[in-house]
């Protein structure tokens, strides 16, 4: 029964207890304390809009040169890989070992990540890429041609 009792006390209590006001619906600031807090508060908004747009331009920043480094790297794995295809032709032997191997997953994952950045809208990244994507795609497509002859 004790505890009982407890709780019903405590819950008279809280019960009776008033809020406490928050600035905003606080009846005792005069009106030129309001319209200084309003002053303040639109700084601060002002403030933070400009913090925010200046993180959205080093985001695209960020976002652009890592695109860029990412379609150099595509490309340099792309010439290595043409000049060990030049390599392997001077041997038929290899060359003919070479060619039944699956050429549609070829540079699969860098395909998908050129095909981002050229989703991204027209810039002269997405046009470099563009440029990248075609020349994998006539290395794939030359490849399986002398596959099948």
């Amino acid at each position: 029964m004790r505890p009982v009792f407890l709780l019903f006390v405590l819950f008279l209590t809280a019960c009776s207890r008033q809020q406490p006001e928050t600035p905003f619906t606080s009846k005792s600031l005069s009106p030129t304390k309001q319209k200084q807090r309003i002053a303040v508060l639109k700084k601060k908004l002002e403030s933070a809009e400009k913090e925010k747009d200046k993180a959205q331009r080093e985001v695209e920043l960020l976002r652009h040169q890592m695109e860029s480094a990412e379609l150099a790297l595509i490309g340099r794995k792309l010439s290595e890989y043409e000049k060990r295809l030049s390599k392997l032709k001077a041997d038929p032997d290899a060359y003919a070992k070479f060619l039944p191997q699956e050429k549609s997953a070829l540079f699969l994952e860098e395909r998908k990540l050129l095909h981002q950045i050229i989703q991204a809208g027209p810039s002269p990244l997405s046009i470099e890429a563009q440029t990248v994507l075609d020349k994998i795609l006539r290395l794939i497509t030359i490849l399986s041609s002398e596959n099948q002859t």
